[in-house]
């Protein structure tokens, strides 16, 4: 009979948070292959019951920016003034903001897809947390290549700056795990909360410059979004990517440093919730 272990939050919380990045890069590297396996099964059991498979990658950003694109063509929306053209301003926002959207509702599922086997098998939670990182990433390459294709179809030119994209992204990707971290604990302690926050982020997409810039001729719109930190993690690798000038770059700063405080954060909530989370799992 294998050993059992007994799970309690003082486990967590009589270790600091370096402790806690040690743990963690000991586990990483412990269980390197399960994660490649978790992977490789995600990744083909993501579209396994599709009759186009991957394709929906390439059509579901077509279409949800079709709309956007008809009516501005239309004269029925006004955008603001973008400095490139807008379709291509809008496929390139909307990859972004579903780089952010994918990080917090793949990593918020973390306890409903694999609860089971969490139950089942001794394995830390955390490396499910790092299986849905790596297929986000993997997910976010098709739009981006889509955008970037659309970017070079409107002839707007790419320079040596969009090497630092990646790292322009970092802070938009703490964020969204942060989340993902502390609402895959509260989709199973309380539903509520995460679905109110779920309805709100669609809000939120139109209160980012995404499907309208910064020079919207609302004030009241433009007022939110210069409140709204998400204006600033999303704007700031655009620009890097188009080589434009660097929106309020101090500002930022600040939202970058405030992600990755919120990523530590998230990272020790979701690790002292475990417990409770296996108790609501077996009720």
């Amino acid at each position: 009979m294998g050993k059992v272990k007994i799970y309690t939050p003082e486990d967590y919380r009589k270790h600091g948070h370096l402790n806690d990045i040690r743990e963690l890069y000991k586990k990483l590297s412990e269980y390197s292959t399960l994660i490649k396996w978790l992977v490789r099964v995600g990744l083909t059991q993501q579209y396994k019951r599709s009759f186009v498979g991957v394709a929906w990658l390439f059509i579901a950003p077509a279409f949800s920016i079709l709309l956007w694109v008809l009516l501005e063509a239309s004269g029925m929306l006004n955008p603001g003034e973008t400095e490139i053209p807008y379709v291509a301003y809008v496929f390139l926002s909307n990859a972004i903001w579903t780089l952010f959207i994918g990080f917090y509702k793949n990593i918020s599922e973390t306890y409903i897809g694999r609860g089971g086997e969490l139950l089942q098998n001794n394995f830390p939670h955390i490396i499910v947390v790092v299986e849905k990182i790596i297929i986000t990433l993997i997910n976010f390459l098709i739009p981006l290549l889509l955008s970037l294709a659309v970017l070079l179809l409107f002839k707007v030119q790419i320079s040596w700056s969009a090497l630092l994209f990646p790292f322009a992204i970092l802070p938009l990707i703490f964020l969204g795990t942060g989340l993902g971290l502390i609402f895959s604990v509260l989709k199973i302690v309380a539903m509520d909360l995460s679905t109110v926050f779920d309805t709100s982020l669609e809000f939120l997409k139109y209160v980012t410059p995404i499907v309208f810039a910064t020079t919207v001729n609302s004030g009241i719109l433009q007022t939110i979004m210069k409140y709204n930190p998400l204006t600033y993690l999303v704007s700031f690798p655009r620009a890097v990517l188009l080589n434009q000038a660097i929106p309020d770059l101090n500002l930022f700063v600040i939202c970058s440093i405030g992600s990755l405080l919120f990523l530590i954060f998230s990272y020790r909530f979701f690790t002292i919730s475990s417990p409770v989370v296996f108790e609501k799992i077996t009720l």
